[in-house]
């Protein structure tokens, strides 16, 4: 995570962020869809968010353009939604740690598989979270991303 891109686009920004702004939906604080665009825009950031089910986002992408600059160009941030990398750190530590203690055996392997899962469905629901953002901003606004 916490992957950086370089993204370029013919548009201007201001005409960049306009059209951002009509795709994104402003939502309540649970009241997300799976599937739909969420996020905010300022006058040079942006954020997205695309949950992957109705529990919620596991990334946010966040942007940030040069507004003096004549066309679209600036910077593309894949960063992990906090509270839940919280949650599955705990839980992780947590499988961890009762490997030490004298608990039966199948609470212990029970645990470790439970971790195991909830860290790969963590991944996987952000890589297809990160493809469906990545190419609706391909597709909308023409965006070159470039690996830094």
């Amino acid at each position: 995570m916490f992957r950086q891109y370089q993204i370029e686009s013919q548009f201007s920004p201001t005409e960049f962020l306009n059209r951002l702004r009509t795709l994104l939906s402003s939502r309540s604080f649970l009241g997300g869809r799976s599937g739909r665009f969420y996020g905010k825009v300022t006058d040079s950031r942006f954020d997205v968010r695309s949950p992957s089910s109705s529990r919620g986002n596991v990334i946010w992408v966040m942007g940030r353009i040069e507004p003096t600059h004549p066309t679209v160009k600036g910077t593309l941030r894949i960063v992990p939604e906090p509270l839940g990398s919280v949650g599955l750190m705990m839980i992780v530590a947590l499988a961890i740690a009762i490997q030490f203690m004298g608990l039966s055996t199948l609470l212990r392997v029970a645990l470790a598989a439970f971790a195991v899962l909830t860290s790969g469905l963590g991944i996987v629901m952000g890589r297809s979270e990160w493809r469906r953002i990545s190419a609706t901003l391909r597709e909308q606004f023409d965006l070159t991303l470039t690996r830094r």
